[in-house]
């Protein structure tokens, strides 16, 4: 009996250690878990953005993405600097600024027109906020004349193809090469300049292929060597000033004709980049014929009633005003050799 009793406390003792028992286990107690921080934001919608620009600071709304809270990548902007002049750029950004391609549209716009930086409005394409690419520009000059730029730019200034025009019928069509915000034309496009201004004139396919195909004839350090030979092989003797009036149709095919005894009524120079002009009203000895001669040379001094012969190309009839208000017809010839008398 007693060794029985012995054996049960043994094996009751041997259930409470092994957990056998009738009692549950304690729980084993969950981790708690860490806080769960807010993300952060990749875009926005609508959002108030301000930024500086070329030391000029705008303020407005912004909707695109955003990185720590700031524009980073392609968004829009709309807004306007502490004058209300606007300003809006939709493109890329880096840092909370315009950066890299986009399209813009700027008010209060600086870009250099003629050598003279000019405030105006600008739309087209931009990079970091500046034009950059085809866009257009307009503004006044300092006559309060306004004009319209429309071609390609390059770090904020005209530059490359593009074309230049005022709000006035006495200036010229710059129409051509730009460099640095300044007109660089070629030869051929100095000479087309001249025919945005009374009289006009337009180069037909045909004359462009002329004096394309004859550089000597245009291309000489003097232009007062009358009848030079290389002018012969060009030089139609059979058409005088007078059937050129009679019969327009014939200065269609590019040729060179002779004039003698020309009077000088009036003329003036002109440069165009780095090629200079000479523009000479003039008109036959009985004045029956006035001309418009344009001479690829800078000569100063012509007087009034002056005698010149010439060798010219005609290129087309146009109408200018005289000097007593009278609107008068004549031919446009492009001069390659000329004689002045003294």
């Amino acid at each position: 009996m007693r060794k029985t009793i012995c054996l049960l406390l043994a094996l009751g003792l041997l259930l409470s250690l092994t957990g056998c028992g009738g009692a549950e286990p304690a729980p084993t107690p969950e981790p708690t878990p860490e806080p769960t921080a807010t993300p952060e934001p990749t875009a926005a919608a609508d959002m108030e953005w301000g930024f500086f620009r070329e030391g000029t600071a705008y303020e407005g709304r912004y909707t695109g993405a955003l990185l720590h809270g700031r524009p980073e990548g392609q968004g829009v902007f709309t807004g306007a600097d502490a004058a209300g002049e606007l300003f809006s750029w939709e493109g890329g950004w880096s840092e909370g600024s315009p950066a890299g391609d986009g399209t813009m549209a700027l008010e209060g716009c600086t870009a250099v027109c003629e050598n003279v930086p000019t405030v105006g409005v600008y739309t087209g394409r931009g990079r970091g906020g500046v034009p950059e690419g085809e866009g257009t520009f307009t503004a006044a000059d300092m006559d309060g004349v306004t004009f319209t730029y429309t071609g390609h730019w390059a770090a904020g200034a005209m530059d490359g193809q593009g074309t230049l025009c005022w709000a006035s019928e006495n200036r010229y069509v710059r129409s051509g090469t730009f460099t640095a915000g300044s007109f660089t034309p070629t030869w051929l496009e100095a000479l087309e300049t001249i025919g945005t201004y009374a009289p006009r004139f337009t180069l037909s396919e045909a004359q462009r292929s002329f004096i394309g195909e004859h550089p000597e004839l245009w291309e000489r350090e003097t232009h007062q060597n009358y009848l030079k030979s290389e002018y012969r092989k060009t030089y139609n003797k059979s058409l005088l000033l007078r059937k050129c009036f009679e019969k327009p149709e014939l200065i269609e095919e590019p040729c060179w004709i002779g004039m003698t005894s020309l009077r000088v009524l009036r003329a003036y120079t002109v440069r165009l980049g780095e090629h200079g002009f000479t523009c000479i009203t003039a008109a036959d000895g009985s004045y029956a014929y006035p001309v418009r001669l344009i001479l690829p040379d800078m000569v100063e001094g012509l007087r009034r009633g002056q005698r010149f012969h010439a060798y010219a190309m005609p290129i087309a009839f146009g109408e200018y005003t005289t000097v007593n208000g009278a609107d008068q017809t004549c031919l446009v010839l492009l001069a390659g050799d000329v004689h002045i008398s003294q």
